[in-house]
C-alpha cells in the first residue's frame, strides 16, 4: 500500500526517499535504488488516504487481470511496504534498577531485555537521525578487580525497529562509543580495565563490517574519527 501511494500520488511528498544505495541500504554512490522513508510529519495524512480508499467502492466495470503489471506491483509493495514501519527513537535513559528506557516519537515506551548475563545497561545514545539506538551491556567483574558488585562493559548493543541490529564484544572492556555520520556509523574505543583504550574502532552501522581501525599509541595523533572517542 505504501509502494502503491507513493508511485501513484509522488506529488503530495507522503513519504521521503532514502539515499541512492544497495539492497543492503547501504549509501553507494551511482546506485539507482531507493526505498520509502516513512514521515512522523504525514502520519495523519497518510492514515486519512489509507482509510478513504478502503472505503472507497470500486466504480465502472471490472478491469480485466493484467499478469504483467499486476505480478511486479504486488512483488514491490511486498518488498518495500515493511519500509513504511520505522522507529523513530525520541530519548533513551537508563533508571536507578539499570533498566533501559527507550521512548518512541508516538510516545511509546520500549524496554528492550537483557541479554543472558547481562546485570544492567549503561551509556544509551540515539544516533542523529533517531532510526537506531545503542547501548553498553554491563555483565560483573569476573576478576573482582576493585571492589565486589564491579560491572564492566564486555558488548555495545545497536539496536533499530524493535530488533537487535549487531552486539559487538571485545575481549576487554568498552571505554566509549559514539554515533558518527548521522548515523551511519558508530565508533567505539575497548581496552584493559585500567591504563585508558587501547584500540579505537569504526564500523558500518547497516552491514556492522569494520571500516576502519586504530591502535591507540602515545604521542600518536588520531584519526579525525576517534578524536572524541574517550582513550
Amino acid at each position: 500500500m505504501a509502494a502503491v501511494l507513493c508511485a501513484v500520488r509522488p506529488q503530495e511528498s507522503y513519504f521521503k526517499l532514502s539515499d541512492p544505495g544497495v539492497v543492503s541500504l547501504a549509501a553507494a554512490h551511482g546506485a539507482k535504488y531507493r526505498v520509502l522513508i516513512a514521515d512522523p510529519a504525514q502520519k495523519d495524512r497518510i492514515q486519512q488516504v489509507y482509510a478513504g480508499t478502503a472505503g472507497t467502492k470500486p466504480a465502472g466495470r471490472p478491469q480485466r487481470f493484467h499478469p504483467r503489471r499486476t505480478i511486479p506491483l504486488l512483488l514491490l509493495v511486498a518488498a518495500l511496504a515493511p519500509c513504511a514501519d520505522v522507529s523513530i527513537y525520541r530519548s533513551a535513559a537508563v533508571d536507578q534498577t539499570g533498566g533501559l528506557h527507550l521512548v518512541l516519537d508516538s510516545g511509546k515506551e520500549i524496554l528492550p531485555p537483557k541479554l543472558p548475563g547481562q546485570v544492567a545497561f549503561s551509556d544509551p545514545a540515539i544516533s542523529p537521525d533517531r532510526r537506531t539506538a545503542g547501548w553498553l551491556v554491563m555483565y560483573p567483574d569476573p576478576t573482582i578487580t576493585y571492589y565486589e558488585g564491579a560491572q564492566l562493559a564486555f558488548k555495545l548493543v545497536i539496536y533499530r525497529n524493535g530488533r537487535v541490529l549487531h552486539a559487538f564484544s571485545t575481549e576487554q572492556t568498552f571505554w566509549g562509543w559514539e554515533f558518527q555520520d548521522e548515523g551511519k556509523r558508530v565508533a567505539y574505543s575497548t581496552g584493559p580495565t585500567h591504563g585508558g583504550a587501547a584500540e579505537c574502532v569504526l564500523r558500518d552501522v547497516d552491514s556492522g563490517r569494520t571500516v576502519a581501525r586504530w591502535r591507540v599509541r602515545p604521542g600518536a595523533e588520531p584519526p579525525v574519527w576517534a578524536q572524541t572517542l574517550q582513550q
